[in-house]
């Protein structure tokens, strides 16, 4: 009634696959334990295999340690415990632009035209996701990213029974971002911002993932820094006016 599988290895999407697994079929309620890694898995099969509406080139690295106990699928699925974790580098997601949404939120900022001529793609330098799973609900505890001119990370939450998915994101964006568009461009008003990047939706097939950027509360950021800056310059003028009577030229 248990059944151990101690060394279930393969080749997975391009990546080596390492696991072990345990099912108990002895009581009435299913137990399963399963835990390995894959490395360098090729992520656009991965991604087609799921259904995703994603593209992206690049291999990853996948680890996961979990269990679970049931008599039906729903069942299973709602008492999925554990961890499962993804780092992965210089993939290229050929059907979304982090960058894209910047640069449409630096212009509406700048009060520029939008700006039309920007790429369809994002190359992530740096990519690391880690999931820990209870009772039901994934929770992103990690979701990090970097790419040209942005690096980002948050947390948010996959609701296993639906698979509706929510995260935000925070980051800074410095003027690499430029190598996208020289109209991207960034200044000292933007220095120590937190842009929020707030994303959602489902992870069934077929479904899209919708992400925007609180551009208001960026103005209001950026605009308090330049208050700032501008209340700094006219103390620094009247300090040196000061002295210059005090000591002379």
């Amino acid at each position: 009634g248990v059944a151990s599988f101690d060394h279930i290895v393969g080749v997975f999407h391009g990546g080596d696959l390492q696991a072990k697994a345990i099912i108990n079929l002895r009581r009435p309620v299913i137990t399963a334990e399963i835990f390995g890694s894959i490395h360098g898995v090729n992520m656009n099969p991965l991604l087609a295999s799921l259904g995703s509406t994603v593209v992206a080139s690049g291999v990853a690295d996948m680890n996961w340690d979990l269990k679970t106990a049931g008599v039906t699928s729903d069942a299973l699925t709602a008492s999925l415990e554990g961890s499962f974790g993804v780092k992965a580098e210089k993939l290229v997601f050929d059907t979304v632009s982090l960058q894209g949404l910047i640069c449409g939120a630096i212009a509406v900022i700048n009060n520029i035209p939008p700006v039309t001529i920007l790429p369809v793609i994002a190359p992530a330098s740096d990519l690391g996701i880690l999931l820990n799973f209870n009772s039901g609900e994934g929770k992103i505890e990690q979701f990090q990213i970097e790419s040209p001119g942005v690096a980002f990370k948050g947390v948010g939450n996959i609701l296993l029974d639906t698979f509706d998915l929510a995260f935000r994101l925070e980051g800074q964006v410095n003027n690499k971002i430029t190598q996208i568009n020289p109209l991207c461009s960034i200044d000292q008003r933007y220095d120590g911002i937190e842009w929020p990047l707030d994303c959602e939706g489902n992870l069934k097939a077929g479904s899209d993932l919708t992400c925007d950027i609180d551009v208001e509360a960026i103005a209001k950021k950026v605009l308090k820094n330049e208050a700032t800056t501008r209340l700094q310059e006219q103390i620094e003028e009247k300090a040196g006016r000061l002295l210059q009577k005090l000591f002379g030229d």
